[in-house]
């Protein structure tokens, strides 16, 4: 098999005054050529965006190593994290503090495993304070508000991805999170996984059983489980289009690669308007969440 290796860090934030932030860090082995990749998505109050893209390896930090070394950098430890990135005309630098505990759903974090590769997903932070700065050459923002981090990491190489469509999402809704998670894949299956999670000590809600429902233009979605109801609505699409086009694919090689051997996946991330209803109770505050398809029948 190719030998192939992925692993992606996501973060984002959606401020107390309408900024809209998520960061990837990810770093690729393709062949044995390490590759890296950092990018920076901001969507201003206003509605103005701010973009960077580092193609560079990706800087990871323990608690006990220095950060005085490094521009860019992402240092995590249990419970917190510090994003930092300095681009040529725009600097980051977030720190998260976990709300609640962190969620590994599936089988330790692996959602799916087949002669010998293997994709899994952890969620170190469902929902965290983040205060932080964000500059540009003439303009400063200090930002707080609530955001998420996860991680990917998958072994299968772009042409033999598994899946279909995924369908992801986060909604901070008062004192409840939820976060889910919907792989179909190829071969006519599908596996989810949700977290219904609150600042108190009310033990979490891990569930495989619920279903989404939205119309074409992903205007209007509901997720219902039997306990709980979320009611999605569309404000902003924050990115769309093929995803090897997007600065999330680190090396202009692999992305042609991909685009010619894969099914060339396209995404659609949004921010919406979040309705929780749990018992008789509702909880109002915002969602991100995104829907990736797969076009295998298009590449073949």
């Amino acid at each position: 098999m190719f030998p192939f290796y992925l692993r992606k860090w996501y973060l984002d934030l959606i401020s107390d005054d309408g900024i809209v932030l998520y960061l990837y860090f990810i770093a690729t082995r393709s062949a044995g050529i390490p590759g890296g990749n950092i990018s920076a998505h901001v969507v201003l109050a206003d509605g103005n965006a701010l973009g960077a893209v580092l193609n560079r390896r990706v800087t990871l930090l323990d608690s006990k190593q220095s950060a005085a070394c490094a521009r860019n950098l992402l240092a995590n430890k249990p419970g917190s994290s510090h994003a930092h990135l300095e681009f040529p005309r725009l600097a980051i630098d977030l720190h998260y503090c976990a709300k609640a505990g962190a969620w590994t759903p599936g089988n330790g974090g692996v959602l799916l495993q087949k002669n010998g590769a293997y994709l899994s997903w952890n969620v170190p932070l469902p929902a965290a304070d983040v205060e932080g700065v964000i500059r540009t050459d003439t303009q400063e923002w200090r930002v707080r508000g609530t955001g998420y981090q996860d991680m990917v990491e998958m072994t299968f190489p772009p042409w033999r991805v598994p899946i279909a469509e995924l369908i992801w999402g986060r909604a901070h809704c008062g004192i409840y999170t939820v976060v889910y998670d919907r792989l179909k894949l190829r071969d006519g299956a599908c596996l989810q996984y949700l977290l219904l999670q609150s600042d108190d000590d009310v033990a979490p809600c891990e569930s495989q059983a619920f279903t989404i429902e939205s119309d074409a233009g992903d205007q209007k979605c509901m997720l219902r489980h039997k306990d709980f109801v979320l009611n999605l609505t569309q404000k902003q699409i924050l990115a769309q289009g093929e995803i090897a086009s997007g600065g999330q694919i680190p090396s202009r090689l692999l992305r042609n690669f991909l685009k010619r051997s894969s099914g060339n996946p396209s995404e659609k991330k949004m921010i919406s308007a979040a309705e929780l209803y749990v018992g008789e109770r509702s909880f109002h505050g915002w969602a991100i969440h995104e829907r990736v398809t797969w076009h295998w029948k298009e590449n073949r």
